[in-house]
């Protein structure tokens, strides 16, 4: 796999018309928790919804989560024979594997093995993620700021 993500947003031109404003490649960094799994966050909002014309991404830090009320966009690249790590997070996740496969887990013992393709809603529910294929798997997540009534 790549170290990299390519990263393409579009704008508003001087003329009103739409325009590529930005088409780069973003680096994968290193896990925080886990030296296995490499992480590109690659655009946030403080909100929802979000006020296009005044959110850049590109030049804030990622929050690592989302904000309240926010969401993140997250790429995860994990290696092959990465354990598990059991999380929960106060997020809606729409999770779509880009490439290779990756195994699911609750904390009740049931597994999912997702391939390139499949999508996930996870709801804020005790998971982990393990790959136990031979080849890297690629990730992406669109978490969004939830709560639970």
């Amino acid at each position: 796999m790549s170290s990299r993500v390519r990263r393409i947003v579009t704008a508003l031109g001087d003329s009103g018309k739409s325009v590529v404003g930005s088409d780069a490649a973003l680096e994968f960094s290193p896990g925080r928790i886990d030296p296995n799994i490499r992480a590109a966050d690659l655009w946030w909002t403080p909100s929802v919804p979000e006020d296009v014309a005044g959110h850049d991404a590109q030049r804030e830090a990622s929050p690592g989560m989302p904000t309240p009320g926010g969401t993140l966009l997250k790429v995860l690249e994990i290696a092959p024979g990465t354990k598990p790590l059991m999380h929960r997070t106060e997020t809606l996740d729409y999770v779509f594997v880009v490439e290779g496969e990756i195994v699911m887990i609750l904390d009740d013992g049931a597994e999912v093995r997702m391939r390139a393709g499949d999508i996930m809603i996870q709801r804020a529910t005790l998971h982990g993620w393990t790959n136990r294929s031979e080849a890297p798997c690629r990730i992406a997540f669109v978490l969004v700021d939830a709560r639970r009534s």
